[in-house]
């Protein structure tokens, strides 16, 4: 079931499907509450890297319930599943959901010492939580605490764990700004990220990241290093763009539509956030939807004031203090103007 696990992680979905199936077969006859709740783990991320994300959650729920009630001392295991968790919720976007859930589990986790829970706690949902509460400085310096930690347990690291430190401290200086500041940090990182890189999802995540950053750059810049970020942010987003990978496409088209609104093409920008909207809609994916939708609709100007209504009221009701500072996170532009 590990092995299934692992194929999909490094994007092999039809072998990881394959062997899952044998896997469950084995289980099967089994018969052992460790080894259904290890299964179900396992189903639980593959169901992430396919992108089926409620179904996911389903299993999670059903695999903490077995660790809980029928297994002794599964702390790593129960960790794992709330880690699968918060990237399911994270890429759904029900920001107030996570937060209620950050809360509890930091608190389970520092009651038991459970500093593993507490690091990935923090790093794949506390961090997003309060820069959507625009609390970077709060952030910054929990961050510092816990990374401090964690690093006199583990040492200096470069494996995969380190790369969420190194993920949410960019996502930090993106949102506090200016992007170049983000970027440096990006760019001085990259080698330790590009080693983490033989898992998939990692990996495109990371490009993600890298294109959304460089999109901020282009915006600060003039020129020729404007025109330098602007490929650095096109070359990122396509490169993150996966045929089994859903969304990806969608943050691609989010990408295009900011540079084309940069070059002045309103009617190009407002068409691509429009075809985004409708992937993120059929996949239920709700904060980058939001994010889109508000953006639409400030490129309308009046025909649009309808959708910034409804994309500001679901982003005020995740928890959302700066509109415009969450937009550029996600989504550099002057979307207003």
């Amino acid at each position: 079931m590990l092995d299934s696990w692992f194929q999909s992680v490094l994007g092999h979905h039809e072998s990881g499907e394959r062997r899952r199936k044998q896997a469950i077969e084995m289980v099967t006859e089994v018969n052992d509450p460790y080894v259904d709740g290890i299964s179900k783990l396992c189903l639980a991320f593959t169901n992430y890297y396919h992108g089926r994300w409620r179904a996911s959650l389903e299993v999670i729920e059903d695999s903490l319930q077995l660790f809980r009630e029928r297994c002794n001392g599964a702390y790593w295991e129960m960790a794992l599943l709330h880690f699968a968790r918060f990237l399911n919720l994270e890429w759904l976007g029900d920001v107030q959901y996570i937060s209620k859930l950050e809360v509890s589990l930091l608190q389970e986790a520092r009651k038991r010492g459970d500093l593993y829970l507490e690091y990935l706690s923090f790093h794949r949902a506390r961090n997003l939580c309060l820069l959507v509460r625009d609390s970077v400085e709060l952030a910054d310096a929990e961050a510092r605490a816990i990374d401090a930690r964690w690093r006199k347990v583990t040492g200096e690291g470069t494996g995969v764990t380190e790369l969420y430190m190194i993920r949410s401290k960019i996502e930090r200086l993106m949102y506090k700004g200016p992007g170049h500041a983000a970027w440096d940090e990006l760019t001085k990182q990259w080698s330790v990220i590009k080693r983490g890189g033989a898992f998939l999802s990692v990996r495109l995540n990371f490009l993600d990241i890298r294109a959304r950053c460089a999109l901020i750059c282009a915006w600060e810049s003039q020129g020729s290093e404007q025109i330098q970020f602007i490929n650095e942010a096109r070359v990122s987003s396509a490169k993150s763009v996966h045929p089994q990978y859903p969304c990806y496409r969608q943050l691609n088209e989010m990408v295009e539509a900011s540079l084309a609104l940069l070059n002045g093409n309103k009617a190009r920008a407002s068409a691509l956030l429009g075809a985004a909207q409708e992937g993120f809609q059929r996949e239920e994916v709700l904060l980058r939807g939001a994010i889109a939708k508000r953006c639409q609709g400030l490129i309308l100007g009046l025909p649009g004031q309808k959708q910034v209504r409804e994309a500001e009221q679901w982003l005020r009701s995740q928890g959302t203090k700066e509109l415009d500072k969450l937009t550029k996170f996600y989504l550099a532009g002057s979307w207003s103007e």
